[in-house]
């Protein structure tokens, strides 16, 4: 069985497992530079662009999904895969969490403006974590190699 077709075959899993909601956001993180990595202390589990996503919420908090679905692998070259997914069940805090990124985005790039510099956002490339104790945490900056609790901000 190839790559595409196992990672077809754990989506078709997930989607039909009762506890998912139909209206819930399933994000595919199969990618090579958004899978999953063990890192200090945690799990780096994907990066996933929610710019679009962020804006139409923070626009309509109403407008956001009631849950999340990352699907994830971990990759043990050459040939072994464990696939996982992180099921976010109250998806308010992750949304509020967003909203909070796009937020600061925003001052961010107001502020290079003022000072004449050229703006970008950063926002889209949002990038999730599992800590030691199960919790999730999520940023949009650089990748991080540990997760030190003094560190974390999960929403």
């Amino acid at each position: 069985m190839s790559f595409s077709e196992r990672q077809k075959q754990f989506k078709a899993g997930i989607a039909d497992r009762a506890e998912i909601k139909p209206d819930a956001r399933i994000a595919e993180n199969f990618g090579f530079s958004n899978s999953a990595r063990v890192i200090e202390r945690g799990l780096f589990a994907c990066t996933n662009n929610l710019q679009s996503y962020s804006a139409k919420i923070a626009a309509d908090p109403t407008q956001g999904v009631p849950q999340f679905v990352f699907l994830c692998v971990l990759t043990f070259p050459p040939n072994d895969e464990v696939y996982f997914a992180i099921v976010v069940n109250d998806a308010s805090t992750v949304n509020g969490g967003l909203i909070k990124l796009l937020r600061e985005v925003e001052e961010k790039n107001a502020q290079l403006a003022a000072a004449g510099r050229k703006t970008g956002s950063i926002n889209n490339n949002v990038k999730f974590y599992v800590t030691q104790g199960g919790k999730l945490f999520f940023h949009n900056e650089d990748f991080m190699e540990s997760l030190t609790v003094g560190e974390l901000d999960p929403a």
